[in-house]
Order: C-alpha cells, then sequence, then structure tokens
C-alpha cells in the first residue's frame, strides 16, 4: 500500500507534496533568468512545459500552491498589486 502525504494549503485547500515539490522545484530552477521588479503569474513562473502538462484543476492548484510558497517564505517572491487580483502577481523580495 503506497502513502501518499497532502500539504494543506489556505482555505483548506489540499495538494499532494509531490505535486507542490514539482512546482516549487520548477520555481526554484527558474529563478536564475527572473528579471527584478518585473512581474510574474503563476503560469509564467512555472514555465510553458510545466504548465502545459497539468490537467483540468491543475492550474488552479499549482496557483495555489505558489501562493502558499510565497506565504510561508519558501520562495523568495512576494506578492504584488491588490490582494483579490486572479491571477495574483509576484516579484523577486
Amino acid at each position: 500500500m503506497t502513502t501518499e502525504i497532502f500539504i494543506v494549503l489556505e482555505g483548506g485547500y489540499t495538494a499532494p507534496q509531490s505535486f507542490y515539490d514539482r512546482i516549487k522545484t520548477e520555481i526554484l530552477d527558474a529563478l536564475h533568468v527572473l528579471v527584478p521588479d518585473a512581474e510574474y503569474t503563476a503560469e509564467m513562473l512555472c514555465g510553458p512545459d510545466l504548465w502545459g502538462s497539468l490537467k483540468r484543476s491543475e492550474p488552479a492548484l499549482a496557483g495555489r500552491c505558489v501562493a502558499d510558497m510565497v506565504r510561508k517564505g519558501t520562495l523568495p517572491l512576494r506578492f504584488v498589486g491588490c490582494g483579490h487580483r486572479q491571477p495574483k502577481r509576484y516579484t523577486l523580495i
């Protein structure tokens, strides 16, 4: 029997840790190409290959994972603009 670990996100959403880690790794690997003061969406941060491979509700979950990582300080990013703006935007710290 396989046990899957889930990360609890804000609002009671959950994400499989493997999915969460995949998003985090992709963004950390791409940090060196981000431009200071530029604004990025989760889709831009994840890149076209990863984003294009996401199914049905996964893009929304990926966005929630990115927001969670930024809130927790896991990524060297901060929120930009209005908190209610969708999709959320991020910039380098």
